[in-house]
This record gives C-alpha cells, structure tokens and sequence, in this order.
C-alpha cells in the first residue's frame, strides 16, 4: 500500500454526531413559499398550488440559491478574518470568534493532555511509517500557534433555543487557525464580552 491509499483510507468520515435536520433543499423551498406568500404567485389551475411568474426578479434557481447562501457564507468568514464579531438580522444571534492559551501538561496517571490542534498530515504519515506508532495511536500536534481559536453563537432572545446547536465547518476552523499562525489575525481572548461589530444587516 502506498502513502497515497493509506492516507485515504484513513481519511474516511463516519456518521456524524449532529446530523443536520435541515439542508438546502429545505431552505431553497421555504423561500420560494416565502416569496409566494409576501411577493404574490400565480395559482395553478385545479390545484392549490402556487408558480413563481418567469419574470419574477424572485424567480431563481436552487443552484443559484446555493451560491447566494455560498457568498454569505463567504462574508460571514471573511467578516470572522477580520476579528469582527456578526450580527445576524431580526435579532437571532451574534456569532463570534475568540482565542483560549494553549496548554501541554501530563495528568495523573501520566498521560499527555493537550487542547493543540492534531496535524493529521504529519499523524498520518508517522502511521505509514510506524507501525507500533499507529497501533498505539500516537498523534503529531501543531507546534506553530501560542493560542487556539473557537467559534460560537450568542443566540438572541427567542423561544425554543435549547433546540439549535451552533457548529462552524471543518474549513472555516481551518482558514481562521491558518489567519492566526500567519500573524494576520488577532482574537479577543477567552471570556471578551460580546460585541456586535458587523451588522449583515448593512
């Protein structure tokens, strides 16, 4: 087996813990209900369904759905890069970015305890390598930051929250932690009140 098939087989993603219960279906077909509601829709004859006109400026695609939500996504990020804290419209929340020290110590039973990010390149590769490495697991950290970034959401005031979960992708985690150990990004630390610095709303 080569580095390459051996990194890839490694590299497959079981069953997520927190299954999304909505995707972009979903989104896509409450806006078009949306829009058929507050901007007006042609019925369709013997039916109670609704149309979208083909001139409507409402009127898109869900592949041009997808990439207007992939922009905000985007802005959301970039707004993240920039240290600013984003407040969402009608009051939903603040999602925000902060930085907590890195610590390496051993517990009592003498095991390693860490919060550093795992260089999984480097891991991987030392598994290839080592055998008695990979049986025992051992795993290679990041050594290039003095602080690790975390992302959560202040949600705002409105019923049913203890119902919705906050969890940024793999690659935003990836491109602020990159941001970090190139100097280019500083985070308010670890308990930083909450500040709404950017409005998405403007």
């Amino acid at each position: 087996m080569t580095l390459k098939e051996f990194v890839a087989s490694k590299r497959k993603r079981g069953k997520t813990k927190l299954p999304a219960d909505y995707s972009v279906g979903d989104y896509f077909q409450h806006y078009r209900h949306s829009v058929w509601r507050y901007q007006g829709g042609l019925t369709v004859r013997g039916t109670r369904r609704k149309r979208m006109a083909k001139n409507s400026k409402w009127n898109i695609s869900k592949s041009q759905f997808r990439k207007i939500l992939s922009s905000i996504n985007s802005l959301l990020l970039e707004a993240t890069l920039q240290g600013e804290d984003i407040k969402l419209p009608v009051d939903f929340g603040i999602i925000y970015a902060r930085q907590k020290p890195i610590y390496t110590k051993l517990d009592e039973e003498g095991n390693l305890k860490t919060n550093r990010a795992i260089n999984w390149r480097e891991t991987l590769n030392l598994w290839f390598e080592d055998k008695e490495a990979r049986e025992n697991k051992q795993l290679v950290y990041q050594d290039n930051c003095t602080a690790k970034p975390y992302m959560r959401m202040q949600f705002g005031d409105f019923t049913n929250k203890r119902f919705l979960c906050f969890k940024p992708t793999h690659n935003a985690m990836r491109r602020v932690t990159r941001t970090m150990g190139k100097g280019e990004l500083v985070l308010p630390n670890q308990g930083t009140s909450v500040k709404a610095i950017k409005d998405i709303q403007q």
